[in-house]
């Protein structure tokens, strides 16, 4: 399988006004998880859509991040340093056992998002 867009986060310093402002513009409802650190969107649409959330960062990983579903989530950050990008986080288990994600970023400056679900 080839990757295919899973999530997506914007990262920012101003969590609220920034889902405040994504919220009035596409017309999503705002979920609430800790406020002024980490907001879920409603979209209203299928359960097996993209979704996405706010996220604070104090960092200089602002910005938007697309997390791409892979089938081997390892594999794919060798493959990063090896064409010559880098990995900004290592492979991360998810509570609960949601998957496991990562974070790499590509020769062009941009930071990419990877996702692979949990082994059943």
């Amino acid at each position: 399988m080839g990757a295919r867009v899973r999530y997506f986060q914007f990262r920012t310093r101003r969590v609220t006004a920034q889902s405040e402002f994504l919220s009035a513009l596409f017309e999503w409802n705002r979920v609430v998880d800790e406020p002024d650190q980490h907001i879920l969107f409603d979209h209203g649409g299928p359960a097996e859509a993209v979704q996405g959330d706010v996220e604070y960062a104090d960092d200089d990983l602002g910005g938007l991040v697309v997390y791409w579903e892979v089938d081997d989530i390892r594999a794919t950050c060798q493959k990063t340093t090896e064409l010559g990008g880098r990995i900004v986080m290592q492979p991360t288990e998810l509570v609960d056992g949601a998957g496991t994600v990562a974070l790499i970023g590509d020769p062009g400056g941009n930071t990419l998002g990877l996702y692979q679900s949990p082994a059943f």
